[in-house]
């Protein structure tokens, strides 16, 4: 997964309990790539690559 398709999808969550309109913008643009959420999901998709990528194919390699 890509930097961008994982700021959507964090930008995606905060929206659903986030009201600042501005600061869901910033988080798609990547001028949050530094706070918290960004932060986070980059670490999680760190650790997923690292530890559980061979358990699970990625999803451009499933057949359907």
């Amino acid at each position: 997964m890509n930097d961008e398709k994982l700021r959507e999808i964090v930008a995606d969550a905060v929206a659903r309990t986030h009201g600042n309109k501005d600061f869901i913008r910033r988080i798609r643009e990547g001028d949050q790539d530094d706070g918290p959420y960004m932060v986070s999901a980059f670490a999680v998709r760190e650790w997923y690559q690292e530890n559980m990528a061979f358990v699970t194919p990625a999803p451009e390699n499933v057949e359907e």
